[in-house]
């Protein structure tokens, strides 16, 4: 667990090829342990979700005159989307979670930027990260005991 809250806080470190080691070693707790992993990555995905939800009300970027014009009407087009269609933005956490598409590491700050509450937020992307977790580490069981040479 403390791996995973690691590697969702620090965005270098990831967590797949140690889920698919954990798996190798004991395949019998993967359930749990996908559960758990995608559990703590989540807490800290939260944790940029509060920055960014701080960030940018310290810096009230949609605000700014600076923006491009264009960009400007994009975002605010995209927040009064997200406010008309919450399970929208549910849907994108949980395929970006689960695929990586859009990148999982921009979710957070995407997602406070339009007003996503946190803990649809969290709920959504827990579920997303159970399924890929899950699939990951379902890996080392289809592929031939040689090829690990343990």
């Amino acid at each position: 667990m403390a791996y995973s809250f690691l590697s969702a806080v620090v965005l270098v470190l990831p967590i797949e090829p140690y889920l698919v080691g954990l798996a190798y070693f004991r395949p019998g707790d993967v359930w749990f342990a996908a559960l758990l992993a995608a559990v703590a990555h989540m807490a800290g995905k939260l944790v940029h979700f509060f920055l960014g939800v701080e960030v940018l009300q310290r810096l009230k970027l949609a605000h700014r005159a600076e923006l491009n014009e264009v960009w400007a009407q994009r975002w605010e087009s995209l927040a009064e989307f997200a406010g008309h269609h919450t399970w929208a933005m549910s849907v994108i956490t949980f395929l970006s979670a689960a695929v990586s598409l859009p990148p999982f590491s921009a979710m957070p700050f995407l997602a406070a930027s339009v007003g996503m509450r946190w803990w649809t937020f969290a709920l959504a992307g827990t579920a997303g990260r159970l399924a890929r977790f899950w699939a990951v580490m379902a890996v080392p069981g289809l592929l031939p005991e040689s090829l690990f040479g343990v």
